[in-house]
């Protein structure tokens, strides 16, 4: 997560096996500084008042609740491509797909932001692509299925 309203030029929310590799390498790189490491929330939305862009690594997911949420705010996402977040990201339209544990791959996405060489997805594209996901379409579609198969 890249944050705005907090005082670090990252934060940095979840945690996981590498978290103290990574915290290493920050402080190598003497960018520790630009971060914060928030570790696990329960509720992470409840801290984020404004964010640039999601970042989900995971080598594998089922449906992405943080992509579709994130989206859902109007925040592209940058995921790898390790089951659900295929059925939501739209390669290019609300983020970008990468293969798994390619970090070159998102850092370059990264960089391309910063530098303006690609620009971030619209708020209302974001929002837009996860519609189909909201509880009256998905219930509604549900309603449908049974019924079709009632008749």
């Amino acid at each position: 997560w890249s944050s705005d309203v907090c005082s670090s030029d990252l934060n940095i929310i979840g945690d996981g096996s590498k978290r103290k590799v990574l915290e290493n390498v920050a402080k190598i790189l003497r960018i520790n500084e630009n971060i914060s490491w928030s570790g696990w929330k329960e509720e992470p939305w409840k801290d984020i008042d404004e964010a640039s862009i999601c970042i989900s690594t995971s080598n594998t997911e089922g449906f992405s609740m943080v992509l579709a949420e994130a989206l859902s705010r109007g925040i592209p996402v940058i995921s790898t491509k390790s089951g659900g977040p295929k059925d939501i990201v739209q390669d290019g339209v609300n983020g970008w797909l990468v293969d798994k544990n390619d970090y070159f791959k998102v850092a370059e996405i990264i960089n391309n932001i910063i530098n303006n060489k690609i620009e971030l997805p619209l708020q209302q594209v974001c929002i837009s692509s996860v519609e189909k996901f909201s509880d009256d379409i998905v219930i509604s579609n549900i309603e449908s299925a049974i019924i079709k198969e009632l008749e």
